[in-house]
């Protein structure tokens, strides 16, 4: 029976490290866990303010090609207004007080029909806003 006992005591023994080594493992991976979560929140913060950066640049570069836009109109213009100029004062003044060849170039500006057009909408909106205040709230 001692025999027998001691085997008993050897095998709780060895079952008690191996139940020891998994536990130690366990903690292991669990602390590896929690490191690759703080890990994925920090990576998921950084995206979000990537995200926000990268918004926040596309909104710039829309603003940007609009100026770019408005400038490439003005200055069409102004070159359009100095060959009119030229032409005005090599032809000795065609037009006999500069009205009619003023209201020729504005006809065909592009800069003078994109600031009407956007005079256009504003008054729409204007409108729009106007008409909405006026019905009664609910």
């Amino acid at each position: 029976r001692s025999l027998y006992e001691a085997r008993m005591g050897d095998l709780a023994t060895q079952h008690q490290e191996a139940l020891d080594r998994e536990h130690q493992l366990a903690e292991a991976e669990e602390a590896r866990h929690q490191q690759l979560l703080r890990e994925i929140t920090e990576a998921e913060r950084q995206r979000k303010a990537l995200d926000r950066e990268s918004v926040a640049s596309r909104k710039a570069c829309v603003e940007a090609e609009e100026r770019l836009s408005f400038v490439k109109d003005l200055n069409q213009s102004l070159l359009a207004n100095r060959r009119e100029i030229r032409a005005a004062t090599t032809n000795g003044g065609s037009s006999r007080d500069g009205i009619d060849t003023t209201q020729a170039s504005c006809s065909i500006d592009p800069l003078v029909h994109r600031l009407r057009e956007q005079v256009a909408r504003m008054m729409e909106a204007v409108s729009a806003m106007e008409g909405n205040n006026d019905k009664p709230q609910q």
